[in-house]
């Protein structure tokens, strides 16, 4: 018989759902995305722009309460509620999506063979998540470095 799953902290739950809220609230109404990059609904940059955002501030915040031991619903409700919403995954998927079916911004989709569009969203799609997760892992590092100060 499999262990039983640790019985979740109120709190916890609390904070999460709570940072979800506002996570997911920043990344509808904030504006500068789109005024920064307007364009189509299926333009990549404005999502890139956030995830990056999300990565960087996700990085710094785990290593830095890792180290100095925030309490699990401070911790887990920025992270993974807040930052978790902000830079969600369901708007990389739709960017590739949209970008495999030919309908993004760049001219460079709609100029392309239908073959081709699948690769240019692969290639977003590795290039997103490495960049993504290379940014994570740096500013995790910042983190630790500025806790440990």
């Amino acid at each position: 018989m499999a262990n039983p799953a640790p019985k979740p902290n109120p709190r916890t739950v609390a904070a999460v759902a709570l940072g979800g809220v506002v996570g997911a609230l920043a990344r509808v109404y904030l504006p500068w995305p789109s005024l920064t990059f307007p364009g189509d609904p299926g333009d990549p940059l404005p999502t890139l722009v956030v995830n990056m955002l999300g990565s960087v501030l996700l990085g710094l915040i785990a290593g830095y309460a890792t180290h100095r031991k925030w309490p699990e619903p401070l911790h887990k409700g920025i992270t993974v509620g807040v930052l978790g919403s902000f830079s969600t995954m369901s708007a990389l998927a739709l960017a590739v999506s949209l970008a495999a079916a030919g309908q993004t911004s760049f001219g460079i989709a709609s100029s392309v063979p239908s073959p081709w569009l699948w690769l240019l969203a692969i290639l977003m799609l590795v290039g997103f998540l490495g960049l993504t997760t290379l940014l994570t892992l740096a500013s995790y590092r910042v983190g630790l470095r500025r806790a440990a100060r």
